[in-house]
């Protein structure tokens, strides 16, 4: 069992929260090392190893940047999660193309971080759970429909706030065609 959490699997909102915060404390160990080793040898902050340990934070504070973004968002409910998982599986058992799934799914817009605990994208159809509140679910649904129009994608996009509702319309879903690669691949570049 791996511990890496790639976009859209499970897990990956505490994955990013535990890898950043661990790269971010390393990276500020090291450069303090650095300049504390730079001061001891020159007696002057004015040396190279000040400017490498000022350097060498630049990546660390991008990941602290990520991990302030990401840590009031937390993983899709594990009850929830299994609910939603053993309802799939029933439905898409004896399904001619599997759609697409995305689980604990963090998007980035220009001017929010949308969390979403699921969403299942197939032909013409892409739908999510979520448990935002309204006020950002309504700025999702709005993004998301302008943006697959603008790309020209012949898609639908449908947030539900509730497991069951979010379960019964996956199960009506058209199972006949696979998913759109390209609707796939955008929300997937959204990803954080």
């Amino acid at each position: 069992m791996s511990f890496r959490k790639d976009k859209g699997e499970a897990g990956r909102v505490t994955y990013l929260k535990l890898t950043d915060a661990i790269f971010v404390l390393a990276s500020a160990a090291i450069s303090c090392g650095m300049f504390a080793m730079g001061l001891y040898i020159k007696h002057t902050k004015a040396n190279l190893l000040t400017v490498c340990a000022v350097l060498f934070l630049l990546p660390a504070c991008k990941k602290l940047t990520n991990l302030i973004v990401i840590l009031p968002h937390k993983d899709i409910n594990p009850e929830v999660l299994k609910k939603i998982t053993e309802a799939k599986e029933k439905a898409f058992a004896s399904a001619s193309a599997i759609p697409v799934s995305f689980t604990d799914m963090l998007c980035s817009t220009e001017d929010h971080i949308l969390k979403f605990g699921d969403v299942t994208v197939t032909e013409g159809r892409v739908l999510a759970y979520s448990e935002m509140n309204k006020k950002l679910n309504d700025y999702a649904v709005d993004y998301f429909r302008s943006a697959l129009k603008k790309r020209g994608f012949d898609c639908s996009f449908a947030i539900f706030t509730s497991a069951d509702e979010y379960i019964s319309a996956v199960k009506r879903l058209n199972t006949e065609k696979e998913a759109d690669a390209e609707v796939v691949a955008y929300l997937h570049s959204l990803m954080i």
